[in-house]
């Protein structure tokens, strides 16, 4: 494995996807935002959004017809409610 497929994996595993990071980001966006759930929960949306166009930039090559796909279906999605789930959850697991 090379050096940048372990990069990737450590970032997928530690970052991109881990419970306990999104769980210390949802954190920090509560209190960056004084507990208000709509001012975090569009913090978290930035950051997550941040999160996937991070990973697509390491691993495709810009200008091709792969970024662009991909480009094109992060722009797709509505982050504001996939931070709302990733809030939610984070709430209820205390």
């Amino acid at each position: 494995m090379n050096s940048q497929t372990q990069r990737i994996i450590y970032w997928l595993n530690h970052e991109a996807y881990s419970r306990q990071h999104w769980a210390t980001v949802t954190q920090e966006c509560l209190e960056k935002t004084d507990h208000t759930s709509e001012p975090a929960t569009k913090l978290l949306a930035e950051n997550l959004r941040s999160v996937h166009e991070k990973f697509r930039d390491a691993v495709v090559k810009q200008g091709n017809a792969l970024y662009d796909f991909i480009s094109m279906g992060l722009d797709e999605v509505d982050w504001m409610i996939v931070a709302k789930d990733v809030m939610d959850r984070q709430i209820e697991a205390g």
